[in-house]
Formats: structure tokens, C-alpha cells, sequence
């Protein structure tokens, strides 16, 4: 691809980012080129809690997916009971052996309370899956949807 003189090797000219983006095209264009002016913050509230795992040979069963998807459902329920995270919305990462990755989530009107309810919900969201003839190469379960003291104060409509 030929560039003109006023564009550079990463492909477009602040001038035209501007005319298409607008005032976001001088942050495009830094960001772009690895410049990135805003601070760094260190200790922000986590938006998620959870785990995953890759697999040495891709697993293809229905019980091979399901021993799995509890080890790392203990995994994230350690992390959770650690940070003390209640939230009401469970994902379920799934990578196939072709490296396309899904998600699927479940949000509930209370917050996950117990492994118990954690782990059935996330087989719920896995055993729809099925069956994947191609094989799981990753598998991965998180709790989002973080609730904190405000929220939990929070009368219900219902």
C-alpha cells in the first residue's frame, strides 16, 4: 500500500481521523502510536471476579467439560470468597479448539451468594454448549456485576 506524504506507515492522517471522528481522533491517532496521556490507576474497584483454564489436549465430552468447569469454578469461588465479591451475573467463557471464543451469561435478581448456586448455574450455561465435536480448548466462569454496600441497600421494585 502507497501512503501519501502527509500519512504515516500507520495507515491515515490526524486530518482525516478528525473529519471522521471527530474530537476522539487526536486520542485515536496517539493510541494508535503506543501514546496514551491518561493516568495510570492502580487501584481501582475490580468489575469482575472469577477464573480460567487452558487446556493441554482439547476436551470433547460432556464429562470431561463438566470435572473441568468445577475445577475452575472452585478456582473463582476461592477468588470471590477472598475479595468477599457479591454480584448477580455469572459468564461462562468457552474457547473451541478452532480458538473461537463465546460467552454466555446469566444475571439473577439476588447476588450469588454460594459456590453451590455459582457452580449449577455456570453447568447450565455450559451444558447448553453441547455437544462440541471439536473440542474445548478453554474454559472460563466469572461473577460480575459487582454489588457494593449501596447497592445491596437498594429496596426492590418487585
Amino acid at each position: 500500500m502507497a501512503f501519501s506524504r502527509a500519512q504515516t506507515s500507520y495507515g491515515q492522517t490526524l486530518a482525516f481521523l478528525q473529519a471522521h471522528f471527530g474530537s476522539y481522533a487526536d486520542y485515536l491517532y496517539g493510541a494508535a502510536r503506543g501514546i496514551d496521556h491518561r493516568l495510570v490507576r492502580i487501584n481501582r474497584a475490580a468489575k469482575s471476579v472469577g477464573a480460567e483454564r487452558t487446556f493441554e489436549t482439547n476436551l470433547t465430552t460432556a464429562g470431561d467439560l463438566r470435572a473441568a468447569l468445577h475445577r475452575v469454578a472452585d478456582a473463582a469461588w476461592a477468588r470471590i470468597e477472598r475479595q468477599g465479591t457479591r454480584a448477580r451475573t455469572i459468564t461462562l467463557k468457552l474457547r473451541h479448539a478452532d480458538f473461537r471464543t463465546i460467552t454466555r451469561a446469566r444475571s439473577s435478581q439476588a447476588p450469588m451468594t454460594d459456590k453451590a448456586a455459582f457452580l449449577a448455574a455456570g453447568l447450565d450455561l455450559l451444558m447448553a454448549q453441547l455437544p462440541v465435536p471439536d473440542g474445548v480448548r478453554l474454559l472460563g466462569l466469572t461473577l460480575s456485576g459487582i454489588m457494593g454496600e449501596a447497592d445491596e441497600a437498594q429496596p426492590s421494585l418487585l
